[in-house]
């Protein structure tokens, strides 16, 4: 009987094993060939602020932004235009070191600190904006007025994309609030920067097909998740990977996390990150997520921290399966 349970333990631990190891090398090959790196920012402070609890993800010190500009510049980013990223993904060449600079929200320090900085640097962004300035994301930060908007997306350092209406996940939602959160916002963005806004970012990462369907026949160009990864021709092109940059990264941290085996990290951590979400509902999840990161537990949900879980979770796996193997040969 030990020696049967030995031997499918193992065998189950071998398959789990091959999957994954499968996956992986799927991905870092993939990661290996040319792409577009798109950057996934939220907000900006100031260098006397001290954030705290999710913000220590979702927001960067000006300073650290300025930093990460200049450094990815110097390591030989080439800045595009998601005009430009659309051209690559239709078979244009990919420049070396192609990077894409986006923010998701439109909270009113976009403009205040990262615009200028930006605007100093000839830099191209596109800002994804919640269009509804009651949303409960900008409980922390308001949105950046519409005037404001308007004259960022004419200027065109920082254009203009959408972000659903309240920012509410696009997943399990009847076709009439679908409609609204998705054809609705991009009306309303299109109506104050006066032109048609047909690029998206997905709100909390969370969609099913008749989120993409609809995005379709809204006449969405590019639709943007943030599971990690770099965007090439043959993407499903309303499901481009973004790389989330987090507030506590250094410039050295961002360039680490752009290597492809990181990025393979990274998006595997993305897709457990979705699981709580799918498993609970966004309605129960979300609260939960708030106070988890107001918790001593939220200072050790950082990239830099999950990283080395991984590390320690494979190490703990790998000794399993030996142990395993030394089991089933007793």
């Amino acid at each position: 009987m030990g020696d049967a349970l030995a031997m499918t333990l193992l065998a189950l631990a071998g398959l789990v094993t091959l999957a994954v190891s499968a996956w992986a090398v799927r991905w870092l090959w993939r990661e290996r060939t040319p792409g577009v790196l798109v950057l996934l920012y939220h907000r900006v402070h100031s260098d006397d602020v001290v954030v705290t609890g999710s913000e220590r993800l979702f927001s960067i010190a000006r300073s650290r932004f300025v930093e990460h500009l200049d450094r990815l510049r110097d390591h030989g980013a080439q800045f595009l235009t998601l005009d430009a990223l659309a051209d690559c993904l239709n078979g244009a060449p990919i420049p070396r070191g192609a990077t894409v600079i986006t923010f998701d929200d439109g909270s009113a320090s976009v403009a205040a600190l990262a615009a200028p900085e930006l605007g100093r640097r000839g830099l191209p962004a596109t800002v994804f904006v919640t269009a509804s300035p009651d949303s409960w994301v900008f409980d922390v930060e308001p949105r950046i007025a519409d005037d404001r908007l308007r004259a960022l997306d004419a200027e065109g350092t920082v254009r203009v994309g959408g972000h659903g209406m309240t920012h509410c996940g696009w997943r399990n939602l009847d076709p009439a609030t679908l409609d609204w959160e998705v054809r609705g916002s991009l009306e309303a963005l299109s109506a104050v920067v006066d032109r048609p806004v047909t690029d998206v970012a997905i709100p909390l990462n969370l969609y099913d097909r008749a989120a993409i369907d609809l995005c379709t026949e809204a006449g969405v160009r590019l639709g943007f998740s943030c599971i990690a990864g770099r965007a090439r021709p043959g993407d499903a092109r309303l499901e481009l990977p973004r790389l989330l940059v987090e507030g506590t990264m250094t410039a050295e941290d961002l360039l680490r996390a752009t290597e492809p085996r990181w990025l393979v990290v990274r998006r595997a951590i993305g897709r457990l990150k979705r699981a709580p979400a799918l498993l609970l509902g966004e309605q129960r999840w979300m609260p939960l997520r708030a106070r988890l990161f107001q918790t001593p537990l939220g200072r050790w949900l950082s990239w830099r921290n999950l990283r080395l879980s991984v590390m320690f979770g494979a190490a703990l796996w790998l000794t399993t399966v030996v142990w395993l193997v030394a089991w089933s040969a007793t």
